[in-house]
C-alpha cells in the first residue's frame, strides 16, 4: 500500500496525540459522572472502556484517509498514438439544471470520464468556458490527470454565467500540439454543451479550424422541456421580467457546427444515455503507434478506511447508559 499525500503523516503526528489525550480524557470523566447519575450495576449499556477503544480505531481509520492511501496493480502497456483531443466543456450557470439526473453539468462530466477510459493512449486535454474559456488541463497521456481535474470543475467557480462558443473554440484550437500538424495527428474537439450561445458570431474560427484539419463533435445535453437554473446561494435565476428562467436545450448551434465539419451531431436527455457512438467515431480516425508507455493500475483505498472509521464512531454513539426496567413479579 502506498499513500498519495504523504507529507501528511507530519502533521498527523501532531494531531494524532491530542485527540488520543482528549479520548482517554472523555473516558476517564465518564468513569466519574456516569456512577454520579446512575447505579452502574442497574444500567444497560455501560461500557466506557470499549466506547474509548472503537473511537480510537476509528480516528486512526480515518487518519489513513487523510494521505490518501492506494495499491498499485500490474503495470499494463499502452500504445502511444499521434491522435489529440479536447474535450471542451460548458460550465456555464444553466449546466446546474437537473432535467439531465443528477445535473447536466455531472452527467457530462461522467460521460467524459468514461470516454477517456476508453480513449487510453491518445493524447487528451480539458478546456472549459462560460463567456470566457480556460485550460483545465493540457494535452496529456495520463488518463487520471483529466479525471483529476473533471472531479475539480463546479460552475460557481467561474465569475462568468453566459456561454461563448466563438471564444471557447479558439482556446482549444491553441491547446493542440505544435508538431501535431507535422506528424499528420489526429485532432479533434469534443463540444458538450446545453446549446445557449451568447457570443460573437464563429463563422471565421470554424474556417480556421478546418484550415488546421481539426475535427468538431458536439454534443448537446438537456431536455427541450428544460429545468429551472438553480444559484448556488440557493434559489433559482429569474428573466427580466422577473419570472423563474428556464433553461432548455438548443441544439440549433450545435447541430450546424457539426454540419460544417460533417461529424455526427449527438445528444444526452437522460441519465440511461451514453456516447458509445462518439467513441466508436473517435476510434476511427486515422493514427499511428509512435510507440508505448508503461502505466500502473491504481486502485483507491480511500472509502476501505473512511466507511469502517464512520461506522466504528456510530456504534460508539449508541453506548448510552439506560436505565434497566425493572420488573415487579406477583405471585
Amino acid at each position: 500500500m502506498r499513500f498519495v499525500f504523504e507529507n501528511n503523516f507530519f502533521s498527523l503526528l501532531g494531531i494524532l496525540p491530542l485527540c488520543f489525550v482528549l479520548i482517554f480524557l472523555l473516558y476517564k470523566r465518564s468513569l466519574k459522572i456516569i456512577p454520579y447519575y446512575f447505579d452502574v450495576h442497574k444500567i444497560q449499556f455501560y461500557q466506557p472502556k470499549l466506547k474509548a477503544y472503537l473511537r480510537v480505531i476509528a480516528l486512526n481509520c480515518i487518519a489513513v484517509c487523510y494521505v490518501g492511501p492506494y495499491f498499485e496493480g500490474d503495470n499494463q502497456w499502452v500504445p502511444i498514438i499521434n491522435k489529440e483531443i479536447i474535450f471542451l466543456l460548458d460550465v456555464s450557470a444553466s449546466m446546474n439544471c437537473d432535467d439531465v439526473q443528477p445535473s447536466r453539468l455531472k452527467k457530462a462530466k461522467q460521460e467524459i470520464k468514461l470516454l477517456v477510459e476508453r480513449l487510453q493512449g491518445c493524447k487528451m486535454g480539458l478546456v472549459v468556458f462560460t463567456s470566457f474559456a480556460y485550460v483545465q488541463s493540457p494535452l496529456t497521456n495520463d488518463p487520471k490527470a483529466i479525471e483529476m481535474f473533471l472531479d475539480l470543475i463546479e460552475t460557481n467557480q467561474f465569475a462568468n454565467t453566459g456561454t461563448d462558443f466563438r471564444k471557447a473554440l479558439l482556446k482549444a484550437a491553441e491547446r493542440f500540439t505544435p508538431d501535431s500538424i507535422a506528424n499528420g495527428a489526429s485532432k479533434s474537439i469534443v463540444l458538450i454543451s446545453d446549446g445557449e450561445d451568447f457570443g460573437e458570431k464563429y463563422a471565421s474560427v470554424i474556417e480556421h479550424l478546418k484550415e488546421r484539419n481539426i475535427k468538431v463533435f458536439c454534443v448537446g445535453i438537456g431536455t427541450t422541456a428544460g429545468s429551472k437554473i438553480p444559484k448556488p446561494e440557493g434559489g433559482f435565476f429569474q428573466d427580466k421580467n422577473g419570472n423563474i428562467a428556464i433553461s432548455k436545450l438548443r441544439n440549433q448551434s450545435l447541430k450546424s457546427i457539426s454540419q460544417k465539419f460533417q461529424t455526427p451531431y449527438y445528444e444526452i436527455q437522460s441519465v440511461n444515455q451514453h456516447l458509445n457512438e462518439l467513441v466508436e467515431q473517435l476510434e476511427k480516425e486515422k493514427f499511428t503507434i509512435l510507440g508505448r508507455e508503461e502505466q500502473i493500475k491504481e486502485a483507491n483505498l480511500y472509502s476501505w478506511f473512511l466507511l469502517p472509521g464512520f461506522i466504528l464512531l456510530l456504534i460508539s454513539m449508541l453506548f448510552i447508559p439506560h436505565k434497566k426496567m425493572e420488573t415487579n413479579l406477583f405471585f
